[in-house]
């Protein structure tokens, strides 16, 4: 929740990304870490390290069979889409 309330209202996406990338590291088998940390890098235009971390979401949701898996595939979808757009 942090991290959110950083990105959003606050309106500052390094600390937020601070925030979520030391999640990942805490919560290195979390999908939705790696989800919101990937919202933090797209919110800041780096969208190939989104696009990774998007991945590694899906990845772990699969393995975990998280209960979110299909949000995740579609976070990934809108990342590889932007990206084309872009290019």
């Amino acid at each position: 929740m942090l991290g959110y309330e950083y990105l959003t209202e606050h309106k500052n996406p390094e600390v937020a990304q601070i925030i979520f990338k030391a999640n990942t590291t805490l919560n290195p088998n979390s999908a939705n870490a790696y989800d919101s940390y990937a919202e933090s890098l797209m919110t800041k235009g780096d969208l190939e390290s989104a696009l990774k971390n998007y991945q590694k979401a899906v990845d772990l949701a699969n393995q975990n069979e998280d209960r979110d898996l299909e949000l995740f595939k579609i976070n990934l979808e809108s990342i590889k889409t932007k990206i084309k757009e872009e290019n």
